[in-house]
């Protein structure tokens, strides 16, 4: 027998909307009939108890669960964050803009990749080479994946060791967070490189044992395409079974606060089902935002735009002078006695190897940071 229109609900056809007008009608005809309204059977009444203690406690674990990442940041983070289903997403590779085949030939990656079936994008990435994100189907909003690369040629990667930009170029990768940092290496070359054979082993063996980088050597660029392929593939399937728990800081000041909060909420909810990461625009924001510079980071690469300068140099130059504004007023007081020229090759002069500072060198970086001899060329 039925008692009241909420009864009726479980009824195939009968939805909400309706048991909510039977409810108006029948109020309106016990009001003007004198009738008193029927009261919810104590089955009604004992499920809707049940559905609103089961939306409290959701309310309180979604609640428990923010605080908790907001935890794992520094007290000033304030942490959002999404939980993407598995299947609520698709997989795509976005391929960096600089990244070219020749000069003759700049969109050839591309071209082949999406010959090959690849879904990808070609843009300016913050850090590496290729990367590959996750594109919610409903929002289409991005987020990271634990996957990036960096792609060199040997002779490429011989001028980024000896200039100093191979170091730099892995500590961004590593300030990323991503577990798996693929680091390819094409046999190819442009030019001789037989007496850097050794610094070449030592470099990719320290790529594998120290950094956790996955060092993959290629004969040619068609191999590295098919790599990319593969891995894409690897990726996709991956992430079939995977919900991603995607994190959106709105007050993140370093990467090292990036880095804090990715590791500590990765603790607490990263299994194999679910992968913790950020959302795509959080991560170039941090990634590619020149407030994350410090003071001694960005002396490095001022010193760093001189020719000559590596990062080995420029790492020792700071390390002894420690800020600009100290280097310039250590020129002011040398320059009345002329000894703005061998200003730096003298403070580094109990430097080794590539750290230490030749004459030449020494002379020309008194042109651009000495204020009163900048422009000029020195003579002894």
């Amino acid at each position: 027998m039925v008692e009241h229109p909420q009864q009726l609900i479980s009824l195939k056809y009968i939805g909400e909307k309706i048991v909510a007008l039977m409810e108006k009608k029948l109020s309106e005809y016990c009001e003007d009939m004198g009738y008193e309204y029927p009261q919810l059977p104590e089955s009604i009444l004992e499920k809707q108890r049940e559905k609103e203690q089961k939306e409290r406690e959701k309310a309180e674990k979604a609640a428990k669960k923010k605080r908790k990442v907001n935890e794992a940041g520094s007290d000033d983070t304030d942490c959002a964050y999404q939980l993407w289903k598995k299947g609520s997403y698709k997989i795509k590779f976005i391929l960096d803009n600089r990244e070219v085949f020749s000069k003759t030939e700049r969109d050839y990656f591309a071209r082949r990749l999406r010959g090959l079936g690849i879904n990808l994008e070609v843009r300016a990435l913050p850090v590496g080479d290729g990367m590959w994100v996750a594109v919610n189907k409903r929002t289409k909003q991005e987020s990271t994946l634990d996957f990036i690369f960096e792609r060199k040629r040997l002779d490429d990667l011989v001028g980024s060791i000896t200039d100093g930009r191979y170091r730099e170029q892995k500590q961004r990768l590593e300030k990323t967070g991503m577990k798996r940092v693929f680091y390819i290496v094409e046999e190819a070359v442009a030019s001789d490189i037989s007496k850097f054979a050794d610094a070449i082993k030592t470099t990719i063996s320290m790529n594998t044992t120290y950094s956790g980088f996955h060092t993959k050597i290629t004969k040619n660029a068609e191999e590295t395409l098919k790599l990319i392929v593969d891995l894409t593939n690897r990726i996709t399937r991956i992430h079939r079974n995977k919900t991603l728990l995607v994190l959106e800081p709105r007050d993140i000041n370093t990467q090292g606060e990036y880095q804090k909060l990715l590791d500590a909420v990765r603790m607490d909810y990263g299994d194999e089902e679910k992968e913790v990461v950020y959302s795509y625009s959080s991560f170039t924001e941090i990634m590619g935002k020149s407030a994350m510079t410090n003071v001694k980071e960005m002396f490095v690469r001022l010193l760093m735009c001189t020719k000559g300068v590596g990062l080995d140099k420029a790492s020792a130059i700071q390390q002894h002078f420690k800020i600009p504004r100290n280097l310039i007023e250590s020129f002011q007081r040398a320059h009345p006695m002329e000894r703005c020229p061998i200003l730096i090759k003298e403070a580094l002069r109990d430097e080794i190897g590539p750290r230490k500072v030749g004459k030449a060198l020494s002379e020309k970086l008194a042109t651009i940071w000495c204020s009163q001899c900048v422009g000029k060329s020195i003579q002894e």
